[in-house]
């Protein structure tokens, strides 16, 4: 869907929206589509452009060389944020971005693959 819903907007907001007063355990389907759609069309939750995810590695980069080691970038997205990512969603993330040789994060080349 192209949309990053943290888990609280998505209980404060989506759930809401899908339930409405009285939580059930059931969703039916034209329900949750209609929802959906509405929230992409307000295009509340999408992601930051690459400047602004640029920026941030480089903020984390303190001494400029280029790249994040793995571990440490680990560690701050689980350690760090509001709220942290879950080790499952770093490891998912790393796997697919750390360069096998080095265990290193090239943040730009991650970026502007994120880009395309």
């Amino acid at each position: 869907m192209d949309i990053f819903v943290s888990d609280k907007d998505y209980a404060e907001r989506v759930a809401i929206d899908l339930h409405g007063d009285e939580p059930k355990p059931v969703i039916a389907y034209p329900k949750f589509e209609e929802v959906s759609i509405n929230l992409m069309d307000s295009h509340e939750f999408e992601p930051d452009g690459p400047e602004v995810l640029l920026a941030a590695f480089r903020a984390l980069d303190t001494e400029g060389v280029g790249y994040l080691e793995a571990d440490k970038l680990s560690d701050l997205m689980t350690d760090l944020g509001e709220p942290p990512f879950r080790e499952k969603e770093v490891e998912a993330f790393l796997k697919t971005v750390v360069d096998k040789e080095t265990g290193r994060v090239y943040y730009e080349d991650y970026v502007a693959l994120m880009s395309r």
